[in-house]
């Protein structure tokens, strides 16, 4: 590497801005009911007087469009556009709320504290390679604890890999099966074996598709954030300005929180058969999922836990760079984060998250 000459034009990780929106541009949300959502978000935070942290986060979708992450299709539950058996022109029409979540929080810091470390900066690429230096720049470390409320709603599946002969209950004791249903209020042995035995199997061709509906979960949260910035600007002689203005961070959540699964819509039952092609009725109902942690009933878990890194660069200020070729202010910088865990809700619900964020400050 060529030698060089340097001027150290910044080296302060606490001089950081204390205020910043931001705006998710490109949020990805991945869970295991193989369901892949698209979406984008809207931010805020601050720290006030260097103790409290305060943040506020929106999520919302860009399409009501699902689509199936293992066939890259969209995807359409068997209860959006299913028509009646013997009577086509009465559908189920149902719509469903794909996500939206927001939280909100607060935390306290416990740790400040501003080290000399040895830090990579890049000064140049050629050729596909990098051009690198060592320099001493000032890091500072940031603990915080932090308490919060999070709200979310989307979408189930009630029919997760079920095999025949397999259902889940309604809370009044109807059968959902994969391919079709059992009324609790019928009692199929008193019907005569004179109609069509398979009128309840009447979504047996759509048996790989899903049976949705709504789920909505209000949490709080317990956590802590550990960050790590740095503030670096430098002038060379041969490669010009160049900075390693970084807030990188590592967090982690564990939630509690109550998750309520929503009524679906489906055919009534029709309690005046006495033939079989008569038990489902003309008309459409609401029928709630049956919680619980028995055999056909859709297991919820009050227990969720999150883990996530972010980094994003600080936008520069006017007081840092001398050179009038460099602009002394950008309007916005990039960040990006990503999320694992599991939130309360339906059981097994593992969830992967990507953003790319714009930041914005004052």
């Amino acid at each position: 590497m060529q030698t060089y000459t340097s001027e150290e034009l910044l080296n302060d990780p606490n001089s950081i801005p204390n205020f910043e929106l931001f705006v998710d541009i490109l949020h990805m949300e991945y869970s295991t009911n193989n369901l892949f959502i698209l979406g984008f978000g809207l931010g805020a935070r601050g720290t006030i007087a260097n103790k409290l942290k305060l943040q506020f986060v929106f999520n919302r979708p860009y399409t009501s469009k699902i689509v199936d992450w293992s066939n890259y299709h969209s995807y359409e539950a068997i209860n959006q556009n299913l028509s009646h058996p013997k009577y086509p022109d009465i559908r189920l029409n149902q719509d469903f709320n794909l996500f939206n979540n927001f939280e909100i929080s607060a935390g306290y810091i416990i740790t400040d504290k501003v080290s000399t470390k040895t830090r990579k900066i890049l000064l140049d690429r050629k050729n596909h390679l990098e051009i690198v230096s060592n320099v001493k720049t000032e890091e500072r470390k940031r603990i915080s604890l932090r308490a919060g409320y999070y709200h979310y709603r989307g979408i189930v599946d009630l029919l997760p890999d079920l095999a025949p002969g397999q259902y889940f209950l309604s809370t009044r004791g109807d059968k959902f099966y994969y391919d079709g249903v059992e009324y609790s209020d019928i009692d199929y042995t008193e019907l005569q074996d004179v109609g069509d035995k398979e009128y309840s199997h009447i979504y047996n061709d759509n048996a790989t598709r899903g049976w949705l509906t709504n789920i909505s979960v209000n949490s709080i949260f317990l956590g802590f954030e550990m960050e790590f910035i740095s503030n670096l600007v430098i002038s060379t002689d041969k490669y010009g300005i160049r900075s390693n203005q970084k807030i990188n961070k590592i967090y982690g959540d564990v939630f509690y929180g109550k998750p309520n699964v929503n009524d679906f819509k489906f055919f009534k039952s029709n309690t005046s058969a006495i033939v079989y092609g008569q038990e489902i009725g003309t008309g459409i109902a609401d029928f709630s999922p049956k919680t619980g942690n028995a055999d056909n009933e859709i297991n919820t878990s009050n227990f969720g836990v999150r883990l996530g890194v972010e980094s994003s660069n600080i936008i520069p200020t006017k007081y840092i760079h001398k050179e009038k070729d460099h602009p002394a202010t950008k309007l916005f910088n990039l960040g990006a984060k990503i999320e694992i865990g599991y939130l309360p809700g339906v059981r097994s619900n593992f969830f992967a998250k990507l953003g790319i964020m714009l930041f914005f400050n004052k």
